[in-house]
């Protein structure tokens, strides 16, 4: 019988967020007798995706380095590299921009036969030379590169003019299952204060420019007095002081402080999202939207700006809304549609649950990395 296929998962944090998850959602549902996972993280790691990923017998090591450009930088590269070799990989998969480098110079460095590079934003939010470095590895090092749309795929076409044949997009997945052992929405909607009849609007993101919390507050104000008992819900963390406090002023200028509540980082979204009747995904610019699958799953309308990998994800109209960006009357006018309109929003939010059980769900995921890992291994019959 052949020994299961070695993996390196390397993330520059394993950490509450998209990213993360994605990633412990891959190694939890990959087939432990075909595949043996490991993962590594930069820096941070947080307890309660350790305790996941341990309870699957999937291995952690934390390498302590948050800042790659320090001198510090050298033990803790020396300490990836002695790790990767000790544990022996076939395949180093790195997730995300300092990663994607690392994983690269050091998987080559240890004599790894497979690299994979993961893009999974349209990016502008990394330094300048640390994308250059990317791009570099990208085109040099990397055997292949993975997007979660296509939309980031094309962006990294173009910047880098990799071969097309070395890339494959794989759409992130969800877990339906866990929606669906939710409780119900009117216990969470009294935890939360609020009423059974209020009109629940919600925004998942961390409270950033590029996220467009400023139009979703618009949209809101134009609706305020014809909907009595509509609320603005803002779940995701403050990293941005300044920004903050800008959103605040806002609601305050609208006269809406009782209504648009900010609710910090929280990590019972799942059990949150049933409890709405609409998300609003009006970023500027996005990769492919965690948040919008976890409201799609949870039957929850999703009106979302029409960038980047949100188009690949709503079908306009079918499944959701898609609007142009920074267009806050347009979202008013769909939010007005679908107070007035129960019966609109479930059938909606229906189509919006079937689309991710055809086209997104975890399994769907885990598969096709699963079919990628095999094509690798076939095409290096010499690997480990």
């Amino acid at each position: 019988m052949n020994e299961p296929m070695k993996l390196v998962f390397l993330t520059d944090k394993l950490t509450y967020g998209g990213t993360p998850l994605q990633m412990v959602e891959l190694a939890s549902g990959l087939n432990q007798n075909e595949f043996e996972p490991y993962f590594i993280a930069l820096s941070d790691v947080d307890d309660r995706l350790q305790d996941i990923l341990l309870s699957k017998h999937i291995p952690v090591v934390q390498i302590g380095c948050s800042n790659w450009t320090k001198p510090a930088a050298l033990p803790a590269a020396a300490r990836l590299l002695r790790t990767i070799r000790r544990i022996h990989p076939r395949i180093v998969h790195a997730f995300l921009t300092t990663s994607n480098v690392l994983g690269a110079v050091v998987g080559k460095a240890a004599h790894v036969p497979v690299v994979i590079t993961s893009h999974r934003d349209l990016g502008g939010f990394d330094g300048k030379w640390i994308t250059r470095a990317n791009r570099w590895t990208d085109r040099h090092l990397a055997n292949v590169l993975t997007a979660n749309s296509e939309a980031v795929k094309q962006i990294v076409l173009n910047e880098t003019a990799v071969e097309r044949k070395r890339f494959e997009v794989i759409y992130n997945g969800i877990d339906l299952d866990k929606f669906a052992q939710q409780a119900s929405s009117s216990d969470k909607r009294s935890e939360l204060g609020l009423r059974r009849d209020d009109f629940v609007i919600a925004m998942v993101a961390n409270l950033r420019p590029a996220k467009g919390h400023e139009v979703a507050l618009r949209a809101f104000a134009e609706i305020a007095d014809k909907v009595p008992q509509g609320y603005l819900l803002f779940l995701g963390a403050e990293f941005d002081p300044n920004y903050s406090e800008k959103m605040r002023q806002m609601a305050q200028a609208y006269q809406l402080t009782d209504r648009v509540l900010f609710l910090g980082a929280r990590n019972d979204v799942a059990s949150i999202l049933p409890a709405c009747d609409v998300l609003l995904a009006p970023s500027h610019s996005e990769g492919f939207s965690s948040a919008i699958l976890e409201a799609m799953a949870a039957g929850v309308v999703v009106i979302a700006s029409a960038v980047g990998g949100n188009v690949e994800q709503i079908v306009d109209s079918e499944t959701g809304y898609l609007v142009p960006p920074s267009d806050a009357d347009t979202i008013s006018t769909r939010l007005l549609e679908l107070f007035l309109r129960p019966e609109l929003r479930q059938k909606l939010g229906k189509a919006a649950r079937d689309r991710v059980q055809e086209c997104f769900c975890v399994e769907k995921m885990v598969e096709r990395y699963e079919r990628l890992y095999r094509s690798l291994f076939r095409s290096k019959p010499n690997l480990g």
